[in-house]
């Protein structure tokens, strides 16, 4: 069976009452039986290799009460020097873009070791 990755919420307290959303889910094409954990280290490109067939991936962190430390996600089409700005706490979820084969994380001041999953 491939894996799947479901999304849905509410938003409570608006004019017009609550708004539900989902579930919206991504279903991959294979079964991805990896969870990776990663340790980052200071202003240094953490290189993940994407599974083929994978269409999807999601990085988890640890909830802290103190401010998160800023992540930098880049990947083989696009640097970390100019990746999107992911803060490091709660969840991260993305498609991966036609043609991406790595993953690229890279921090100033490193978060704890957080997981990453392929769909």
């Amino acid at each position: 069976m491939a894996g799947s990755l479901t999304l849905s919420g509410m938003a409570d307290g608006l004019l017009s009452g609550q708004v539900t959303f989902g579930p919206s889910t991504m279903a991959g094409k294979v079964a991805n039986s990896e969870i990776l954990n990663i340790e980052l280290v200071a202003n240094t490109d953490y290189v993940v290799k994407v599974p083929s067939e994978a269409v999807a991936f999601g990085v988890f962190f640890t909830f802290e009460a103190t401010s998160a430390p800023e992540l930098k996600l880049g990947s083989n089409l696009s640097a970390t020097a100019t990746g999107f700005p992911v803060p490091a706490q709660g969840f991260a979820c993305l498609p991966l873009y036609l043609g991406t084969t790595e993953l690229k994380f890279k921090a100033v001041s490193p978060p704890p070791v957080f997981q990453l999953a392929f769909v």
